[in-house]
């Protein structure tokens, strides 16, 4: 790419440490080597990170016995029974009963796991509808074993006893990698990402747009790829109609 257009830098093991929007609208970036860049707009492609339940075992297991997407994972584990752990962004009615409802197709049984919220429990037996394989569990959690020999999960229980499932559904909440969405003022979505206009990718401070995962509730590659292409875009026609004192063609 650099050989095509001499426009283009990339820096490689460049962490940067700082961003701010000055009062002239310029943003300044600054790495931890003290070096520092200025740009007229500033595209944020950082990424997330997952944020791991503070449950023993549940960092170990994930990926292995707890899967977040049921459209990736769970099919070679489908068997008898299935559990969701109806907790942080799975703990509410809508989301958890959208997850239980998945797995109905992998299991024959599903438990959906609320950690001693009671409250919630009964919302999602009010929401059961018609279904017959679905129940609640409100007993809390100690921790998260991986099953004999490797296979399922035992979920075991602060009264002494547990329960053994073929896997578990769950979605850690997750948050751009680094702070410096924070450090920029952006708005953050419910589920943790930049809150971006759609589908232009713009953030809530003008000049600041979030490709990739960090600014979108679907994190996949082909959507990361997508946001990525339309923010390089609106930020170029951004900057042109600045530059011509003109207004974009589009809101932004």
């Amino acid at each position: 790419m650099t050989d095509s257009y001499d426009v283009i830098r990339i820096l490689e093991d460049t962490n940067v440490a700082t961003a701010q929007k000055t009062d002239q609208g310029i943003f300044q970036l600054s790495d931890e080597a003290g070096r520092t860049w200025s740009g007229k707009k500033l595209i944020l492609a950082t990424g997330v990170e997952d944020v791991m339940l503070d449950i023993p075992g549940y960092a170990e297991l994930w990926g292995k016995a707890i899967f977040h997407c049921l459209y990736c994972k769970g099919y070679e584990q489908r068997g008898a029974s299935a559990g969701v752990l109806a907790v942080g962004p799975l703990g509410n009615v809508n989301t958890a009963l959208h997850i239980a409802r998945q797995e109905t197709a992998l299991s024959k049984r599903v438990t959906l796991y609320c950690n001693g919220n009671e409250t919630l429990a009964a919302e999602i037996v009010a929401g059961f509808g018609t279904a017959t394989n679905m129940k609640t569990d409100t007993r809390k959690v100690k921790e998260l074993v991986a099953g004999s020999g490797g296979q399922g999960i035992v979920i075991r229980f602060d009264d002494g006893s547990e329960a053994v499932e073929d896997y578990l559904a769950h979605q850690p909440p997750t948050r751009p990698r680094g702070n410096l969405a924070d450090q920029l003022g952006l708005e953050k979505a419910p589920n943790g990402e930049v809150k971006v206009s759609s589908p232009f990718q713009q953030a809530s401070l003008r000049g600041v747009f979030a490709a990739g995962d960090n600014g979108a509730m679907l994190k996949n590659v082909p959507n990361a790829v997508f946001s990525g292409h339309v923010a390089g875009q609106m930020a170029s026609t951004q900057l042109l109609a600045d530059l011509n004192g003109q207004k974009s063609l589009f809101p932004l």
